[in-house]
């Protein structure tokens, strides 16, 4: 790749970011993008003409994962650019606000020649090749210098460990929902699991967490329930009458984007946000908008996307990072970690979970695992390796 080569970077830094947002940006800064934070305005106009000039812009998970306020006031920008563009899909799901549609609107509208996505390949066709050019599949990686193996499993103190939150029942799908519950029964008669699905940590606090745990389960991420449109959602919300909650294009929200978790969870309850109506449309019957009710009146068989909709999340890199033994239920995992090898697999039916939970009173045992998982990692799915990667796949390696 030629040294005269102008990289920028896109990305959104605020308080209330997940942490992988900060793993990619940290590995294209290595590779000598020059960063642009759309949340600050100032600096967006003191590089304008860098982004216009520039012959390769990426823009990355963080811009385009919960709202697209900030991209979209910035189109002027990206319209009268030179050269090529990368948009990375965050959230690759159906939503009520910033769904799917919006997503495919905006890249056609930005004339990105080239998506990113989480998911497979075939996945990622069907869902972008009409609105861009090229679509290559980029799965999170393992970041070495924030997650970093700790004591050795005998050393540590909880036996599994869990922070997740549940998903929503508009996302359809409760596998994720229902390994948690499980898991928070179990809790109860074994002081070894250590789970909560309120607390939020940042990437250090995350990192210190895991390192301190002989275990962590955890399911794919996304939902078997995509579609292109956001048809479904919006004739669930034509159904029951489902609340926006606070525009991301009002004042509020952007002050929110700038709060602390705890200062935002605050402002969330009083405004009201992303919450959902009780009562069917023009019905005064109760008729809570509960997960079970949805899958049986929506979230059908036949309703599923036509190809594998789910991915390997950031949180499994986090895990291998910190040689922390991971109980998943059974799925593809972009195909790069194998049951068995890299991690103990669970059927979604959970019928062993107790008996792989038993088997973590002596963890010990699979250290050999963990450490196979982590050279694995090293070696082929670091942020590095996905960044060069996609470069290659653009003719600039």
């Amino acid at each position: 790749m030629g040294a005269s080569l102008s990289k920028i970077v896109i990305h959104l830094q605020y308080p209330n970011r997940s942490s992988y947002f900060d793993d990619w940006l940290d590995a294209f800064r290595a590779k000598m993008f020059v960063p642009v934070n759309l949340l600050s305005l100032r600096e967006v106009r003191r590089k304008r003409s860098l982004i216009e000039e520039a012959d390769l812009i990426v823009i990355l998970h963080s811009v385009t994962a919960n709202n697209l306020v900030y991209l979209e006031q910035t189109l002027p920008i990206f319209e009268k650019r030179k050269g090529r563009l990368v948009v990375f899909v965050g959230n690759e799901f159906n939503a009520v606000s910033n769904g799917m549609r919006h997503k495919r609107d905006l890249i056609r509208e930005l004339g990105a020649e080239v998506v990113a996505t989480q998911l497979l390949k075939e996945t990622g066709d069907w869902l972008y090749s009409d609105v861009c050019d090229e679509v290559v599949s980029v799965p999170h990686a393992l970041n070495p210098n924030a997650f970093q193996p700790g004591l050795g499993i005998a050393k540590r103190n909880i036996k599994i460990g869990v922070r997740a939150g549940l998903y929503p029942s508009l996302l359809g799908d409760d596998e994720r929902n229902r390994l948690l519950e499980k898991l928070k029964k179990l809790s109860a008669s074994d002081e070894g699991i250590d789970i909560s699905m309120d607390a939020r940590l940042d990437r250090k606090g995350w990192s210190s967490f895991l390192q301190g745990c002989q275990s962590t389960l955890s399911t794919e991420a996304g939902s078997w329930f995509l579609d292109k449109e956001d048809l479904l959602i919006r004739r669930i919300e034509s159904d029951f009458g489902v609340k926006r909650g606070v525009s991301t294009r009002s004042v509020f929200y952007r002050v929110g984007q700038r709060l602390p978790w705890r200062l935002k969870g605050i402002a969330k309850k009083i405004l009201g946000a992303n919450q959902v109506s009780v009562k069917r449309t023009n019905s005064e019957e109760e008729d809570p908008l509960s997960l079970a009710a949805l899958q049986r009146d929506y979230f059908t068989e036949d309703a599923r996307c036509p190809h594998y909709s789910k991915c390997v999340s950031s949180r499994h890199f986090d895990a291998i990072g910190t040689k922390t033994i991971q109980v998943l239920m059974e799925g593809r995992y972009n195909d790069i970690l194998s049951p068995g090898k890299h991690y103990l697999p669970i059927s979604r039916s959970l019928k062993e979970l107790d008996e792989v939970v038993e088997q973590l009173s002596d963890a010990t045992q699979f250290q050999e695992m963990v450490d196979e998982a982590y050279e694995y990692a090293m070696d082929a799915h670091r942020h590095d390796h996905r960044v060069d990667y996609l470069l290659a796949s653009l003719g600039l390696s």
